[in-house]
């Protein structure tokens, strides 16, 4: 049974992250409307604030009566956590040199936009990053089955098989450069597809491999 003290941490994590989307959703909701949805970035924020909402309401449950939280809720914090895992770090190793390699930005000016400007100081800092440290440091994941981290690479298939399909109908730009499939020759795309799916797995399996280092270390 873990200690009263880091099931509130815990709550109090979860729901902190909660506030922070809301506020960070919202300007996004202001300045982009419906357009918002086409993100990644977006969109794994958003299933995290609700992974983290109804995931802290099962703890609050657990610290009043002792009642575990379900499996399904655990696979869940895994899956948002691995989501917000490749938003934070497509952004540094990604979209952030890509802008910076431009005239318009230095590099450090474009990781100070991407990591701090507006919303993104949320959707692409605060919210990845407190996702990610209070699921490997405060969640309960038992790590005893592998195949558990390719319930992780989910979400980016889907977004992958949606915005694919949508810029290859002209219905979307991008919004993400390397989604430009007209703007580009095929086999780029073809390229950019495995490679962020393999990332993808690649964060996912480092989770996974820490989580299982810090829960042996607990034993």
């Amino acid at each position: 049974m873990e200690s009263k003290a880091k099931q509130i941490t815990a709550i109090c994590v979860h729901f902190a992250v909660v506030i922070m989307e809301i506020i960070a959703i919202s300007v996004s909701w202001n300045k982009q409307g419906t357009h918002m949805f086409v993100y990644f970035t977006e969109l794994s924020n958003i299933f995290g604030a609700l992974v983290c909402l109804v995931y802290g309401c099962f703890l609050i449950s657990q610290l009043r009566n002792g009642k575990a939280v379900p499996e399904y809720m655990k696979i869940l914090r895994f899956v948002s956590a691995g989501a917000l895992a490749l938003t934070f770090f497509t952004v540094i190793f990604i979209l952030a040199p890509i802008a910076g390699s431009k005239p318009d930005y230095t590099m450090a000016e474009s990781y100070i936009a991407y990591l701090t400007h507006d919303s993104m100081i949320v959707t692409h800092t605060l919210g990845p990053l407190s996702v990610i440290f209070s699921f490997l440091f405060l969640d309960n994941f038992e790590t005893d089955r592998f195949k558990k981290v390719f319930f992780g690479i989910i979400p980016t298939v889907l977004y992958v098989i949606v915005s694919v399909t949508m810029n290859v109908l002209r219905i979307w730009v991008g919004p993400y450069p390397f989604l430009h499939v007209y703007e580009q020759p095929v086999w780029v795309s073809i390229m950019w597809v495995f490679v962020m799916t393999g990332f993808s797995f690649f964060l996912c399996f480092c989770l996974w491999a820490l989580k299982k280092q810090i829960n042996k270390k607990k034993r």
